[in-house]
Formats: structure tokens, sequence, C-alpha cells
């Protein structure tokens, strides 16, 4: 069986809560002696947060570092101990014999493999009982020959688990001396010859015969061995892929070529055979994972800091080998992991994913899919490079060839398997002599920015720079900038006294990159979950869900549109907000490097009437209105970099209305609002507007209600009026009138008055502060819809109080219409469209309209002067039948007479009012 992680979040503490998208340094120089003066300033200095050393011992060198960032130590101690590193490279695989994925991941098996299932329990196969053939085979996959850093043979086991059982009706010999041949097991590899010929290799064969069993319907193990010192591997079937050590030796992963494992059935027609797991392993590999006391010790005292005087507090995770370069290791990086955590809840391990530049181990194989069907890890790193790799510059499309083997091979596979992982940067160049698939370019700005931008588009949650210092050291007889070149060089002019050169590529990543990662882009990017993704390619657009993304004015050459895309949910799922993004491929553009490409989007299935477009690259608002259920907008991008859009529902989320809107439900604020001028804001009815933030109601910008609508504040929510003596409105709060006036800071003295018998007299007397922001008051006594007071008008006005001087607000005028009639009955809803004459008339500088609405409709109300000019927008929404009052401000108009219109659905009516200064 596969073992799957039945973790959402196997990540280290550090990088959990991390707020944003950490950067991770990887420092494979031995920078503690090279570096020896260096007080690695440079790190933070430009964003990093943590560094994977080479080596790093416990001495002087981890003290100016620890001072920087948290460590991620890769401890590697040859001769004297066994840790971390040391058991991460052991081999520990178990292939199931049933396969999965029609036979993509387990032991290959041919026709003549029938399933049977429930022997004892487990899964397995048997022979058809007729015929002579190899029942099970595979996987044909590449094994270690030694480990990378420690150069010693790694001797294989396989363990064979096999099972006979008789046919029926067919009498069994005794099965203690019967020494007929039930199957021969094998391990094989392959040899390649000059000629390119391939040649099957036997490592290991055995002849299992009936007498070899324990008992009939048992299961019995048969074991081969192979890479020992009596069982070398012929060097025709050894590959090496060359690597860099951190001591700067050249070494390379030492490979049996596809190794094959098989049970050949013999045909004994009187039985049956059935085979459950293949176990390989080394005896390291099997104590790791046999829960050895010596082995569970060493890495434990490594963990704790006891062993190396590694602080815990100091540290962010645990590196294993880097890029295992087989699967056998992996199963041992799942065990490894376990024991970090069961020592220390705040770590895991932090693993690299690579090995395989192309990303396929074998057809239809894929390292990524293998690690997390074997690691059974989350939060791994992927090291995957673009700008030369699998594909070089002088063959022919080169560049599409490179992201499409990083996008198809890698990120869209671990993107749909780990929502944590992380990804590997190429920061330079690294030297080419032994190296044939040396990375010999330095990235431009573009294409680093891509990388990380492409990246993150499918869900990296940290991104790592390798490497962050140059690595020339032990190579006297090669040009430092032939060697290998990265962000940061050091070098001295003498032995105390360092210097440093930064490259083009440190100031993008500090002035660039680093703010991005650890502001609004980041942060919401840590948050999102990928729902899909597509690339636009050549001349064709894309949809991805309700989002349609297009290009316009761009000539037509190839590459010149191409871009990738991708929506994103929280991973609650989809609510009312949209998240898209789109990132700009580094070889695209017009003519130069700088040059923009505008980008059409159209989003539908927008059911609100403003909405807030926040582009978090660049941490900019945008604000539309929708128009049959959609909003369109283009924005333009540079090669190279992102656009990552909040698209969301203003009246929930803030920013700004373009139009007036309605708040048709009961809904809470959850960032500020600003209402602009001649634009208003109306609370419909039996609808709460809880204020959580600040609403900003700009000088003639208006918040008018309904005699049912309510407004709550909650937090520090407040409302704030640019004019505040213009600020005093009402809302119902439960049937009585409930004012409210705009905020001030600082401590603040309101005084409440009510006209009762034609003179003000003060009902209420508010003491304000920051801390206890007061700005509304609930007249209790008074019924708005009906009561003792119907048919009547309530006059209101708040005073502030600064000094020995009072500042009053408007009047507000709050009608209780109709007859008196028992309290707990409604206002009857009207049976036909009409509007009154606003009151008082004449008046300055605020009047108020009331109208009736027979029916949900749509309701336009505007002010214009006697030439017919428009001069002011009061209100344009959607309301409920019911009577209503419109509180109009026209300070800052002219004396004189105006229209007031109101169109509903397709009516229209209009009267005359008198402003008089």
């Amino acid at each position: 069986m596969y073992f799957l992680s039945m973790s959402l979040f196997a990540q280290s503490t550090f990088f959990k809560n991390y707020d944003g998208i950490p950067i991770i340094a990887n420092l494979w120089s031995h920078e503690q002696s090279i570096y020896l003066n260096h007080d690695f300033s440079d790190l933070p200095n430009c964003g990093v947060d943590a560094i994977v050393p080479g080596d790093l011992l416990a001495n002087e060198a981890y003290n100016p570092l620890k001072s920087h960032v948290k460590i991620i130590p890769c401890q590697n101690f040859p001769g004297t101990r066994k840790g971390i590193v040391y058991y991460s490279e052991r081999a520990y695989s178990v292939w199931e014999a049933e396969g999965c994925d029609n036979g993509v991941f387990g032991i290959n098996l041919t026709p003549s493999g029938i399933p049977f299932n429930n022997i004892e329990g487990e899964d397995g196969y048997r022979s058809n009982g007729s015929s002579i053939d190899t029942l099970i085979k595979g996987p044909n996959l590449g094994q270690l020959v030694h480990p990378l850093l420690i150069n010693t043979k790694i001797p294989y086991d396989i363990n064979f688990n096999l099972l006979i059982a008789p046919v029926d009706m067919i009498p069994i010999p005794d099965i203690e001396a019967n020494s007929d041949t039930v199957c021969i097991i094998q391990a094989i590899c392959t040899s390649i010859e000059p000629d390119k010929v391939t040649i099957p290799i036997i490592l290991d064969e055995k002849a299992i015969l009936v007498s070899e069993f324990n008992n009939l319907n048992e299961w019995t193990q048969f074991v081969l061995s192979y890479n020992t010192n009596d069982k070398s591997i012929p060097e025709s079937c050894i590959q090496t892929e060359y690597k860099l050590t951190p001591n700067g030796e050249i070494k390379g992963w030492v490979v049996i070529n596809n190794v094959e494992f098989k049970v050949i059935w013999k045909g004994l027609s009187y039985l049956n055979l059935y085979v459950d797991k293949i176990v390989v392993s080394d005896k390291e590999g099997f104590n790791l994972n046999s829960n050895d006391f010596t082995v569970t010790y060493n890495i434990e005292q490594e963990v704790n800091g006891t062993a190396d005087g590694f602080d815990p507090n100091y540290l962010a995770a645990w590196a294993p080998i880097d890029e295992p370069n087989s699967l056998d290791p992996l199963h041992c990086l799942s065990k490894l992991d376990e024991i970090i955590h069961s020592c220390n809840s705040n770590f895991y391990l932090y693993t690299a994913i690579a090995g395989c530049w192309n990303g396929v181990i074998k057809e239809n194989v894929y390292k990524v899919d293998e690690f997390y069907k074997r690691a059974n890890y989350k939060g791994g790193k992927l090291n995957n490079y673009i700008f030369n790799y699998p594909y070089y510059a002088n063959e022919p499309g080169y560049q599409k060839g490179n992201i499409s083997n990083l996008i198809n091979n890698h990120l869209s596979r671990i993107n749909k398997l780990d929502s944590n992982f992380m990804c590997s940067i190429q920061t330079g160049k690294w030297r080419t002599v032994k190296l044939p698939m040396a990375l010999t370019e330095i990235p431009t700005a573009e294409q680093f920015m891509y990388n990380i931008n492409v990246d993150l588009l499918y869900g990296a949650k940290g991104i790592e720079m390798n490497d962050f210092y140059y690595f020339y050291e032990n190579m006297p007889s090669i040009a430092d900038s032939t060697w290998r070149t990265s962000l940061v060089k050091v070098h001295a002019d003498s032995v105390n006294n360092p210097l440093s050169y930064y490259t083009p590529l440190y100031y993008t990543l500090k002035d660039s990159v680093s703010p991005r990662l650890k502001g609004s882009y980041g942060k919401l990017l840590k948050k999102l979950r990928q729902q899909q993704q597509g690339e636009i390619v050549a001349q064709s657009n894309l949809t991805l869900g309700s989002i349609y993304f297009s290009r316009f004015g761009i000539p037509e050459y190839d590459g010149a549109r191409d871009l990738d895309c991708g929506l994103f949910n929280m991973p609650e799922g989809i609510g009312d907000k949209k998240y898209f993004m789109i990132v700009s491929r580094y070889y695209q553009g017009l003519f130069t490097e700088t040059s923009p490409t505008s980008i059409n989007f159209e989003c539908n299935n927008m059911l609100k009437k403003n909405y807030t477009v926040k582009e978090h690259y660049h941490n900019s608002n945008s604000y539309y209105c929708a128009t049959n259920n959609k909003i369109t907008f283009n924005k333009s991008l540079k090669r190279g970099s992102a656009l990552l859009f909040e698209v969301m529902p203003t009246l929930k989320y803030g920013g700004r209305i373009t139009v007036s809107d309605t708040v048709n439900e009961s809904m809470t604020l959850s960032g500020d609002l600003e209402i602009p001028a001649n634009k208003s804001l109306f609370i419909g009815d039996s609808s709460v507007y809880t204020i959580s933030d600040t609403l900003i109601v700009k000088t003639n910008g208006s918040i008018l209600n309904s005699k049912k609508g309510g407004i709550e504040f909650t937090g520090t929510g407040k409302i704030v009026f640019e004019n505040w003596n213009n600020s005093l409105f009402y809302v119902n709060k439960e049937g009585h009138p409930k004012l409210i006036w705009g905020a001030l800071s600082g401590n603040q003295v309101f005084n409440v008055y009510k006209k009762i018998n034609g003179v003000y007299v003060c009902i209420a007397v508010l003491n304000s502060n920051n801390n206890n922001n007061i700005q509304s008051y609930v007249d209790t006594t008074v019924y708005i819809n009906n009561g003792q007071l119907a048919g009547t008008d309530l006059l209101y006005k708040v005073g502030r109080l600064s000094g020995e001087r009072l500042y009053y607000s408007n009047i507000v005028t709050v009608p209780v219409p109709g007859s008196a009639m028992d309290k707990s009955l409604e206002e009857p809803t009207p049976s036909e469209f009409s509007i009154g004459q606003n009151y008082p008339n004449p008046f300055n500088p605020s009047t108020t309209i009331r109208y009736n609405i027979p029916s949900t409709g749509n309701v336009s109300i505007k002010l214009f002067d006697m030439l017919g000019r428009e001069v002011k927008d009061l209100f344009e929404g959607i309301q409920q039948a019911g009577t209503y009052d419109l509180s109009v401000n026209c300070s800052n108009m002219a004396s004189g007479v105006y229209i007031y219109k109101i169109e509903y659905n397709d009516k229209m009516l209009s009267k005359k009012m008198i402003l008089q200064k």
C-alpha cells in the first residue's frame, strides 16, 4: 500500500505561522569558513527569513547567523555519528504487487496476473496455474550505489512476500520433501554498452522450492541481496549524475540503471502462487523504519540540541540530504519527519523534491507524484529551474519548452498534492566543467521575477534563493566568474576587512520581491488555495470559471501574448469574493524589456452593484459598477511581472461606491467605505448595516433609509462626515428613531435636543472619546410608525461643545405618519406611486422629500435647475414597497427654484422646491 499523508499542514511552526511568503536562502558554500569575518547582515537586509547552510557546525559562525535569521541545519557528521542527513539517504521502499493507477506506481503485471483478495487479510496476485510466465515485474527505476555525502555502498536486501495454496481437487505432494520449483525470484538491472544496446544483467536470483515455504496458505519471506562486497555492480550498469558538494568537490549520484524485480512462475498444476509486497532496504534504512533505539536516540539528540549545540529557539526546521535522486529514501524521509515532529512539535523536515530535471523518472512516472505517494509529507520544496533546463537556448522553442516542463511536470502536479509546498529559484549561473546539465545563464530580472510569480500562481508558500552567496572555494584553477555565481560575493582586501559585491538580482530581491512577498501580495497568497490554472498562448484567449481573460493592442507575433492565469479560493471554499492572478512570461512583450502588455478582464456573475477591485501586486484599488451582472476592466503588466486581483462587493468589504447603492440585506461592513459627493447609500427595509470600520461620507454624499432599516456599530466602527454640521440623520431602531451623527476624534461632549412645544430641549448629554466613541442616541419615548404622536413631525439636532462654544448640527425631521393607532400595527403599503411636496419649503439648507412606492422597483431621484440641467443625483437603486422620506442637503447650491424628479419603473413625477438662503 502507499503511504499517503494524513496531515493537512505538516509544516514547521515557523513557516505555518509566517504572515506572508517566507524567503529562504540556500547557503551551500561553507560560509562559516569562507566568510569568517562577515556579519551576514545582507541576509535580513534583503528580506531573507531563514537559511539552509551546508554543514553549519555549532561553532563561532553560528552566532552571527542566528542573530539575523532562522536556521535550517543540514548536518553531515562523517566518521563521528549518524544523524538526520545520514538516515535521509538510506533505502527503504515498499512495492505492492497489486499496483495502482494502471500499474504506473506499483509493480507492473503481465496479462497472466489475476487479482485475488482476502488471503489472510492481504491483497495479492496468483498465477493461472497452467503456464510458465513472469507473474510480476518492475518497477524499472534507478537505485543509488552509494550516498552522495557518505561514500559507502548501500547493500540492498529485496524481501519477497509469497504464499502458495492448493488448487481445488488436485492432490498435493508432501510439502516438506517437495523439491519442485514454484518460481524464480530475480533482481536485474540494465547495462548500457558503448553502442547504446541495453542488456539485462542479473544482480541476484533464487529458485524457490515448494519445501522452502513454511506451510500452505501461509506467507513466507524470501530475500535477495546485491551491491555487497561480494556482489558488485558492473560498471556498465552504473550511471553518474554530477553534482556539487558543499566543500566544492564534484561528485555525483552514482545510480544503478533501471532495477527490476521479477517473480517468474514455473507453472505447477497443483498450486497457486500469491505475491504480496516486495520490500527494498539496506540495513540502516530497515533499522530506521523498525524504530531501532540507537537510530531514534541519535535523531532525538540532534533535534533537541543536546548533541551539537543548536538551540531549537533559533531553528525553523531540519534539512535532510538535498534532492534524493532515487525513490528508495522517500519512506526514510517520512520516518525521519515523524521522529523529528515527535521530539519537537515545532519542527518538520524541509525536504527538496528533485533529482530528474524534466520531472519524469520513466515514462508516465513523475518524481513529484512518487514523492507524495511515498514520503508521507506536506510542505516539500520543489527544485526546478527554467532558463536553460531541460532545453538549451540553441534549441527551437526552448523558452516555452522549459516553462511547459516546469508547469506540466512539476507545478501542476504538486499543487494537487500539497497546499504548502515551496519552490527554489535560480539566482546565478553554475559551473559548466564536468557538469553536462549546468546552468550556464545568469537569470535576468524578468526571468527571476517570472520564476517566482509563476510558482506562486501554482500555490508555492515559500521561495528559496539558490544560491545566496557565490560558490567558488577549493577551485583555484577556475576563475570565480565561471564557477558559480549568485546574489552576493564576499571578498577581502585584508584578513580583517571583508567587502561585499551585490549583483543586480540582489537589489531586485531587496527592493521588488521581498516587499511584495511580505506585503499584501504575499499575505493574500499565503491564505489562498488554487482552484484552476491555465495559459494564454499564441492567439487564444482564456476562460477560467467566471473570469474571461483576453489581450488587445498587441501585434500578432509568436510569444507576444504568452501569459499564465489562475483562480483561487479561500480554504473554506467559494465565497462572495473572486481571486485571480495573471503572470506575464519573461520573454513576452513588445520591443523592449519593460514594455507593458494590456490585458482585458471580464468578471461574470457579479450580482451586486458596486465592486472594489484590489490589485495586491501593486497594492492599488479600483472601483467599478456592474452592468448586466458583469464588470470589465483592463490593466497593463510587464515581462515577468504579475497582477493579483481580489474582487469584492463594496458595501460589504469597503472601498468607494461609484453609483448610489442599497443595503438590501443585513450585513457587516468589514473595511473602510467612502460615499462620494452626489452619491447615496440607502438602508433598505428590514436591513441592518453593521459598521465595523469607518464609513466616510464626503460633502454632498448622503445616507438614506426607510422606516425599517437600521445601522449598528461594532468594535471601532464609526461614520465620519466630511461636513460634521450636516451629518445628523436617523434610522429605525426597533420602532424608535435612532439619531446618528458624524464621529469626531478626541474627547467630545454631545447634547441631543428635541423640539418640544416650539422649544429645543436637551434630552441627553453624551461623553465621547476615542476608546468609547459615541455617535448615536435612541429616543425610546417615540414610535416612528405609529403611536400617540402619529401624524406629527419630530425635530432633532445635536450640539457639540468645544471650549465654551456650542456647535450645532443640521436639524433632522422624523415624520410620524398616519393617525393614532395601536403601536403594534404596521403602516399599510401604499396603493400607488406618488410624491409629496418637500418640507419645509422654502428651506435652507436641508429639506425632506416624501414619496410612495406601491411595489418593489427601480427608483431614481435627481435634482434639476430651471434650465433642465442636472445638478444633483439624490438616489438610484431598487426599493421595496413603502413610504420613504429622503433628506436633501443643498448647502453648496445657490438660492433659487429647483425641480426634483422621481422615476419609478416606467413612471415619472416631479415637483418644484425653493432654496432660500
